[in-house]
């Protein structure tokens, strides 16, 4: 199960009154993607967090344990703070898997 929003970027401006700036934050394959479990793992994890059921994710037809990435669509928020969101964008994301040692291209 995948949390509502995730701070997968971020960048700190000094700025004096009046300036303004750019940040510039790149989101890579990495930033879209989840660790999923093979079956076997699934089942061993639910039966660890008895009370917490919510923190294994349903059954999922990927055979291989991995990184991987839910394809479709992902809201992008830019804001100041977590109650304080300036500006949201909506991209598509191709799913799949991807290495663990992913050095992949921003989007």
């Amino acid at each position: 199960m995948s949390p509502r929003a995730e701070l997968v970027g971020w960048a700190k401006l000094w700025l004096d009154p009046g300036e303004t700036a750019t940040a510039i934050i790149e989101l890579d394959a990495r930033s879209f993607a989840h660790w999923d479990p093979t079956s076997s793992e699934r089942q061993h994890l639910r039966e660890r967090t008895r009370t917490a059921p919510h923190a294994v994710s349903p059954a999922s037809p990927r055979d291989v344990p991995g990184w991987w990435i839910d394809a479709g669509a992902y809201t992008i928020e830019m804001a100041r703070s977590v109650a304080d969101v300036q500006r949201r964008v909506s991209i598509n994301v191709a799913g799949g898997r991807i290495a663990e040692s992913c050095q992949a291209t921003p989007l």
